[in-house]
């Protein structure tokens, strides 16, 4: 079950506000964790040892926290994190590591074919934060598991975030503002968000379904970039869907969840890009990787050196692949020119800056998108062989499809709608707004135009 989903929107929702809503004060953080685990299980129905699997980590990092707040063992957090790392590894990166295995040493080895647990990047990461801001005593551990068990599962931000720390949110699982204005503010953003999911996202994200299906090496240089466009559009638009839908859903039962997004394509650099672009899993690295190593406190050289790791270890967050560490390693080596000299001509420059940045987010999410190392050379052939710019035909044909959606989607990565809708007082205007974006992506949704989030793969 995905909120973009009609059994999420007319069934789980409206069930599970009506419970919220009309029971005691004193028992809706236990509403919260039912409806939470519930919600899990409905989206791991087949794989019912994936709820279990998240189950023993939010016991077993409750214990090591527990334990953490009475003693400063560094053994015992070490431990804390080997054993979250460890579910990560085995099911996202063990197929990975025995291919280079088998490239290296030239071993016949099976690999497994684990499908990953739905959410299992995101709980990981905030169950290391949780023990290591209670290590250096950020805050202290917490003594009911219902708390702690609330934070993990929340189903708003369980499967794609934010990602929350318990510092932000421990207020908020105590005490908490509930209110119709509040769940009426929730319902634009969560409406706002179903539109850029499923009016936008998933009905842009066929341009490149196409293009995949056509091959890369068939198509023209002026489709090339037509296509990539089109999935930087769609990969925005279904990560900030999910991301406002959240924000909507926090709101409804009276939490505020930070935003992961501020219109991250309206950056004049790379560095700004992503100080813009999934901003709590930027601020996690900050927090527990590059702090940590130095940040910029040690010189020049051990600067970079801190940066190379973040950028390392954010390409393999995001996928097991030789392009997601290719592309940590392009965005690494573009943020470190802009640092050296670059980034003060483009802040001063904003015109040039932006051009700068129309040139290469489709070039770094080329990286992003394709896997397959041979294909990615490909595509950069087609893209830059300028002698095929005359070749319209395919361009032309797939442009009438998708060019509308494509120019309404660069309009909308401005925040237009947003000032329109969400942070406009209400009125006729804005409220018929609203009615049409959810009727259309109802109708869209009923006639089975609806995929996964993209970002559930990471």
């Amino acid at each position: 079950m995905i909120f973009s989903s009609i059994e999420f929107i007319f069934i789980f929702l409206p069930f599970f506000l009506f419970l919220y809503f009309i029971i005691p004060e004193k028992y809706k953080n236990y509403i919260i964790l039912i409806g939470s685990i519930s919600f899990y299980v409905a989206g791991t129905w087949n794989h019912p040892h994936y709820i279990f699997l998240l189950i023993l980590t939010t016991l077993i990092n409750f214990l090591i926290g527990k334990k953490l707040g009475q003693s400063k063992n560094k053994k015992l957090l070490i431990f804390g994190i080997i054993y979250n790392l460890s579910w990560l590894i085995l099911f996202k990166y063990i197929d990975f590591i025995i291919s280079i295995i088998q490239n290296t040493v030239n071993i016949k080895i099976e690999k497994l074919n684990l499908l990953l647990p739905l959410g299992i990047s995101f709980y990981t990461f905030q169950s290391i934060s949780y023990l290591v801001d209670i290590y250096i005593r950020k805050i202290k551990s917490e003594n009911s598991l219902i708390k702690y068990a609330m934070y993990v599962f929340m189903f708003p931000q369980l499967l794609s975030g934010p990602i929350v720390s318990y510092n932000y949110i421990n207020e908020q699982l105590d005490k908490r503002k509930k209110c119709l204005k509040n769940v009426f503010i929730g319902f634009k953003y969560f409406i706002v968000g179903l539109g850029f999911k499923v009016l936008l996202a998933n009905r842009i994200g066929g341009i490149w379904n196409d293009i995949l299906m056509i091959g890369i090496e068939s198509i023209s240089t002026n489709l090339a970039w037509l296509g990539i466009i089109g999935y930087s559009l769609q990969i925005y638009f279904d990560f900030y869907g999910y991301s406002l839908m959240s924000i909507g859903l926090g709101k409804m039962i009276g939490f505020t969840l930070p935003d992961n997004f501020k219109t991250p394509y309206l950056s004049v650099s790379m560095t700004e890009f992503f100080r813009r672009w999934h901003i709590t899993l930027g601020t996690w690295f900050r927090n527990y990787i590059y702090i940590p190593l130095g940040g910029n406190r040690k010189g020049k050289l051990r600067t970079i050196f801190n940066l190379l790791v973040v950028w390392l270890l954010t390409g393999l967050w995001h996928g097991a692949n030789y392009n997601f560490i290719l592309w940590g390693l392009v965005i690494f080596a573009i943020i470190i020119i802009e640092k050296l000299w670059l980034k003060k001509y483009l802040d001063r420059h904003k015109f040039v800056g932006h051009l700068y940045m129309l040139f290469l987010i489709p070039i770094t999410w080329a990286i992003f998108a394709i896997t397959d190392l041979q294909q990615l050379i490909i595509m950069f052939k087609k893209m830059f062989t300028f002698n095929e710019g005359l070749y319209l035909l395919d361009y032309i044909k797939y442009f009438k499809i998708y060019g509308i959606l494509i120019i309404s989607g660069i309009i909308c990565s401005t925040g237009v709608v947003e000032k329109l809708i969400i942070k406009k007082q209400n009125n006729i205007f804005t409220i018929s707004l609203l009615i049409i974006i959810f009727c259309s992506s109802i109708y869209y949704l009923y006639i089975g135009l609806n995929n996964p989030f993209l970002y559930f793969s990471f």
